[in-house]
């Protein structure tokens, strides 16, 4: 049953609207320069336009799930169609009032297949409807705006202060004023249900299940933490999360009308794969500078075949000095095999730049550099 929750999770819907990791920090992390070519998880694909802010020479792009193949898609082909008013739209207030015919006219002939099969069904994602006000609140995440909805009028209006605020004290009130009561009670509950069950893999579900408590405060430290220590007025993040929306001050860059023109120049720099991420790699004869590879390895820690493999795949595309960002909802280093351990260091002192990520729910980050890399041979 867990297999073909799993298969019909990955196959037929869009999982995470947007990015949840913040690129900011990624950037810090990990020096990208025009001689950078990088390999990712697609996820949403916002993260890969902000890495374009820094000039790589290349990304590639790759998820396993066709839906979020379609939404990176429909993202970089707006962008590429040089049309900004239709991108703010889309992707910022998540409607747009002649969205079929900019579709039909604008951007349907220019996807791959695998966009036009999801988007001919689904273009009513950016219509504004009763409970479903627009793409945010569409797919598995989209339920976090929906339950959102359900905070009372004023302290919807108090949480919006929240982010406008430049005052730390100031939102420190507004936070315990208008949230704690939310997040100290069955709300909190249902939150974590909806943001992290229907998207983790079952050793992380396992550990929710058997340590709800201990999880649901983890949870609530660190979005206290978030949103009382760190400033709250470019927290697109949990912005969007409540609103449903982004809005001109508080977005992503690919976002901001400033940007337009260099993301439209670098675009296609981005190429979009649908294949499985091990699989790509076996088949590529490109090597990489770096490696995003967000919590996937969590997915993989029940099989230490697929685990170990893995690892092959990504060693044997790697450069010497390649970096690898991880991060984990788990304790440990499950995801890393003794085999391995030796072809890689570990990066020290990054807590300042994770300590300034604006989304902040792994439980780990950590950033490997490649030592020795695997002959390609060795992964076939």
């Amino acid at each position: 049953m867990r297999k073909k929750f799993y298969s019909n999770l990955t196959l037929k819907h869009i999982v995470y609207n947007a990015c949840n990791e913040d690129p900011s920090v990624d950037s810090v992390l990990m020096d990208i320069d025009p001689e950078s070519v990088i390999c990712m998880l697609c996820s949403a694909g916002c993260n890969a336009l902000h890495y374009l802010l820094d000039d790589p020479a290349h990304i590639d792009c790759i998820d396993f799930n066709p839906c979020q193949i379609a939404l990176a898609d429909l993202k970089f082909t707006t962008i590429k169609s040089g049309r900004y008013e239709d991108l703010w739209n889309l992707f910022s207030m998540g409607t747009h009032p002649d969205v079929k015919s900019v579709y039909r006219h604008h951007l349907r002939d220019k996807l791959l297949p695998v966009s036009t099969k999801f988007w001919d069904r689904n273009m009513n994602f950016f219509r504004r409807g009763l409970i479903k006000k627009g793409l945010y609140y569409h797919s598995l995440s989209g339920s976090i705006p929906m339950c959102l909805d359900w905070i009372k009028k004023k302290d919807k209006e108090g949480i919006l202060k929240l982010f406008q605020t430049k005052d730390l004290e100031e939102q420190k009130a507004l936070f315990d004023q208008h949230l704690t009561p939310y997040l100290n009670g069955k709300f909190m509950r249902l939150l974590v249900n909806t943001m992290f069950k229907t998207g983790l893999p079952s050793r992380q579900l396992s550990m929710i299940h058997n340590n709800v408590e201990e999880v649901h405060q983890f949870l609530l430290d660190r979005i206290r933490y978030v949103l009382t220590e760190l400033p709250g007025h470019d927290n697109y993040f949990y912005y969007q999360y409540f609103f449903g929306q982004y809005k001109e001050d508080c977005c992503p860059e690919y976002l901001k009308e400033e940007n337009f023109a260099m993301f439209k120049d670098r675009a296609d720099r981005i190429q979009l794969h649908h294949a499985d991420f091990g699989k790509f790699l076996e088949k590529t004869d490109q090597t990489y500078t770096h490696f995003f590879l967000l919590d996937h390895l969590d997915w993989l820690i029940h099989d230490r075949q697929k685990l170990s493999q893995q690892w092959l795949n990504i060693l044997g595309q790697s450069r010497v000095g390649t970096k690898i960002l991880i991060r984990t909802f788990l304790p440990g280093l499950e995801w890393l095999p003794e085999e391995f351990k030796g072809h890689v260091n570990f990066t020290k002192n990054i807590d300042d730049a994770v300590s300034k990520d604006r989304v902040g729910h792994y439980q780990e980050t950590y950033l490997l550099k490649v030592t020795t890399p695997l002959s390609n041979k060795m992964v076939s």
